[in-house]
């Protein structure tokens, strides 16, 4: 069966089980994760599976897919590399997604999300595994107690 075929309109159970498989495995390997998602786009009609990654912007995307595929192949074979999706943390799909869920960093089970629209961008569905915390303000945390 084709690939492609796979991730158009429906988010299979096998995907789901394979994107947690992945998302397990990276953070067990010490990857620095703050999110990581799937999300349709019903424009495109196609589910892409999202990480969100420090290690994108410090070592470039090329070295992030590589340690990602070679995750892929360990515990999720059926899913190609095709199917993810590099963001920054600073991108507005992400920080939709990480608006509308109380950011902890494990949820007992993912979160799905339908049809939510957040400061101007769409959310047609999304299946959340890992979503970062908001830091403190860095003038909340710089705060001195002067004698």
């Amino acid at each position: 069966m084709d690939k492609a075929i796979l991730v158009r309109g429906r988010l299979t159970e096998q995907m789901k089980c394979d994107g947690l498989a992945l998302v397990i495995e990276l953070e067990r390997i010490g990857f620095s994760l703050h999110g990581a998602f799937w999300r349709l786009t019903k424009s495109q009609g196609d589910w892409k599976l999202v990480i969100v990654s420090p290690e994108t912007a410090e070592h470039g995307p090329i070295f992030v897919y590589r340690k990602i595929r070679a995750v892929l192949l360990e515990v999720a074979p059926s899913l190609s590399l095709g199917f993810v999706e590099l963001m920054g943390k600073s991108a507005d799909e992400y920080l939709a997604v990480r608006s509308l869920l109380k950011p902890w960093p494990r949820f007992s089970t993912p979160i799905e999300i339908a049809n939510q629209y957040v400061n101007g961008i769409t959310i047609d569905e999304a299946y959340v595994y890992r979503i970062s915390p908001r830091r403190k303000s860095a003038t909340a945390s710089r705060t001195r107690v002067t004698q």
